[in-house]
């Protein structure tokens, strides 16, 4: 696997979670619907910032080299289809989906910051693996103040 192609995976990967929680936002309980719509805006910004990078010209010959394929990757390749969760799924369901898309995310950034030489490619695969972890930590606080109260 090349780094271009890491990087467009993971591209699809985040436009895809920013599809799946504005889509799931008018699912849930009104409570929840802020959290994923902040979810799905920041996963919006993290397809931005991976754009970029694969754009830019200072790392053409970074974007060519060849990778180990992550363990994460067939995971992560499951997540870029969206699933749908029915229509009368539970919050815990909701729950250990999203969770379960963050940590992926968070292992697979972890392991192409690890595989990745010092640079801008390696700092922004690092940035991601703290942004998904900090996304699964909001989403068991914010989830758990949320129902608890019902």
């Amino acid at each position: 696997m090349s780094v271009h192609d890491a990087l467009r995976t993971a591209i699809a990967f985040e436009q895809s979670a920013q599809a799946f929680y504005r889509e799931l936002a008018d699912q849930v309980h009104p409570e929840a619907r802020p959290l994923l719509l902040d979810l799905a805006d920041e996963e919006r910004k993290h397809a931005k910032l991976l754009e970029d990078i694969s754009t830019a010209e200072r790392l053409s010959y970074t974007l060519s080299q060849q990778y180990k394929i992550p363990p994460t990757q067939p995971r992560l390749d499951e997540y870029i289809h969206l699933r749908k969760l029915s229509a009368g799924a539970s919050e815990d369901e909701i729950l250990d989906y999203v969770e379960s898309r963050e940590r992926i995310a968070f292992e697979h950034y972890g392991y192409l910051a690890e595989l990745t030489p010092p640079g801008p490619l390696q700092q922004l695969f690092a940035f991601l693996r703290e942004e998904e972890r900090r996304h699964e930590s909001e989403i068991q606080s914010r989830w758990s103040a949320t129902f608890n109260v019902y």
